[in-house]
Formats: C-alpha cells, sequence, structure tokens
C-alpha cells in the first residue's frame, strides 16, 4: 500500500503538466469554485506571491514555485492527518488498520474535516469492525440511494479508496 502522500499527490496531479501544477486555477468545489494551485491547495486570503515588487494575493493565471507548491503540500497534508485524527476520535472507532487512517487522510485532504464528518454510516460500520459496509457508505448520498456528491465529482479517486476500504481486515 502506498504511503497517503503519495497516492494524493497522484490524484492532485493526474495528467497535468508540472506547469500546470504550479498555475493558479479555478476549481469547481461542491456548489462553488475555490482557487486552487499546487497540489490541491485551496488558495487561502493569507497566500501571498511577490509580484512587482510587492506580495499580494493570488489570483488565477499566477504561477508558484515549486518550494511553494512543496510547502504547502507538507501544511495541508498534516492538517489531514490531523483532521483523520480528529475524526476517528469523534466517532470513536477504535484503532483502525493503517490502511483506514490512510484512506480517512486522503478524504480529508480532498474534502476537510466537516464533509468527511458527514459520512456518519460510515463511521459506524467503521466502529463495528465492517469495513465492507464502510466502503460501500463511501459511495453512497446521504439518502442511501443515490452517490454521494463525492463520488459524482470524484469518481476514479472514490472508487479507488473504497475498493482499498474493502480490502481492509483487522
Amino acid at each position: 500500500m502506498q504511503p497517503a502522500a503519495t497516492m494524493i499527490k497522484g490524484f492532485e496531479i493526474g495528467g497535468l503538466t508540472p506547469q500546470k501544477i504550479l498555475t493558479v486555477f479555478w476549481e469547481t468545489a461542491g456548489k462553488k469554485d475555490v482557487l486552487t494551485v499546487g497540489y490541491g491547495h485551496k488558495v487561502l486570503p493569507g497566500d501571498k506571491i511577490w509580484v512587482d515588487g510587492v506580495y499580494r494575493t493570488l489570483k488565477k493565471g499566477d504561477v508558484i514555485t515549486q518550494k511553494m507548491a512543496d510547502d504547502w503540500y507538507k501544511q495541508d497534508l498534516a492538517i489531514a492527518k490531523k483532521d483523520a485524527e480528529t475524526l476517528a476520535e469523534k466517532w470513536n472507532i477504535g484503532t483502525q488498520p493503517p490502511k483506514v487512517t490512510n484512506i480517512l487522510t486522503q478524504m480529508a485532504f480532498q474534502m476537510g474535516l466537516d464533509k468527511v464528518g458527514k459520512f456518519k454510516n460510515m463511521f459506524g460500520a467503521l466502529k463495528a469492525g465492517k469495513h465492507q459496509a464502510a466502503a460501500n457508505e463511501m459511495l453512497v448520498g446521504s439518502d442511501g440511494i443515490s452517490d454521494s456528491l463525492w463520488v459524482t465529482q470524484t469518481p476514479k479517486r472514490a472508487k479507488a479508496l473504497a475498493a482499498m476500504m474493502q480490502t481492509t481486515y483487522k
């Protein structure tokens, strides 16, 4: 199994060229667009770039350095790992195999703490040690019937992580 950090970068890079990875662009995130750059980094108000002798907020089309992309990736990954730990504690799922921690970290990296926290049935299945059921719940919408918004927007990633969950055993 690849570490979460390696898999996340693979999903975020996809078929992008190095130049495109370093260029700020608009990405659809749920019902709104967000500025994104590097390895899935959501541009924040404090993210600045040096242009014509002054620091200014990033905007679409700006190009960052590889070091900036790597530094933001490390920061974002650390947040995702902490979010995965927070969710495991909140839902009281107990000690899980490393693969589950890897999957939760990847989900948190992509969606954030609040959105992953809405996968109530997945966490219930994890708490019960039912990884196959947890995998199924990763892909189902809150109505229990339709696909989750996550699998609709990023099917390759969602299905790959659900497949990893299916092969998890205590």
